[in-house]
């Protein structure tokens, strides 16, 4: 009989410890799931921008200007048949209501920019439309090459930098466009500098 308790506690204190052990796992296995969860809730929240956390309506409310300005570009100014042309202006129209506070956000930033980088486009692709040198991926590169450094070059020195504007340079180098694109893109880049001035006192930078 002694024997036979002895045998009975040894089994009961074996399955004590086999229920601690797996309620101890099951503990451990919750505290994982918990600390991985609430490790992807903190990594997916260093993705998202904390201003936009403090005002989420206004990053709404930006974004939905940038869409009904390029609408209207794209609409009613013909941006859709002007191809590679109006590659800049969604760059330009980032700048003007993502980081308005910005420098290169400003009116003569971005009219005096574009206006300048048209110039120099129309004046690198003149050795093309002139037929003064063959078209050929050599000849294309170079000339790009060129509008792209002279536009650099000429908006450094006028202190009307705005980075997207150099796109103009490069699409009028290589395309060598008329007078309508000429017009297309100063319309545009218009109608982007005047909602920037309208509405200078309530855009903020959300960058």
């Amino acid at each position: 009989m002694p024997a036979l308790s002895i045998h009975r506690e040894r089994s009961n204190t074996r399955h004590r410890l086999l229920c601690l052990t797996a309620l101890h796992t099951l503990l451990t296995l919750e505290q994982i799931a918990l600390f991985s969860s609430a490790s992807e809730v903190a990594w997916c929240m260093r993705l998202i921008d904390e201003k936009f956390r403090q005002m989420p309506l206004r990053f709404l409310a930006q974004s939905l200007l940038a869409f009904a300005s390029v609408a209207f570009i794209a609409i009613y100014l013909g941006a859709l048949t002007n191809g590679a042309m109006v590659a800049s202006l969604g760059a330009t129209a980032f700048i003007v209501f993502a980081m308005p506070e910005h420098e290169t956000a400003q009116p003569r930033k971005v009219l005096g920019g574009h206006a300048l980088c048209i110039v120099v486009g129309l004046l690198c692709s003149l050795p093309l439309r002139l037929d003064i040198v063959p078209r050929n991926e050599l000849s294309v590169g170079l000339l790009a090459a060129g509008a792209v450094g002279l536009a650099l070059f000429g908006m450094t020195l006028t202190d009307t930098e705005h980075p997207p504007a150099a796109g103009s340079a490069l699409a009028f180098a290589v395309l060598g466009r008329g007078t309508g694109h000429v017009l297309f893109i100063g319309a545009a880049v218009a109608c982007l500098a005047l909602m920037h001035r309208l509405l200078r006192k309530w855009l903020r930078d959300l960058t």
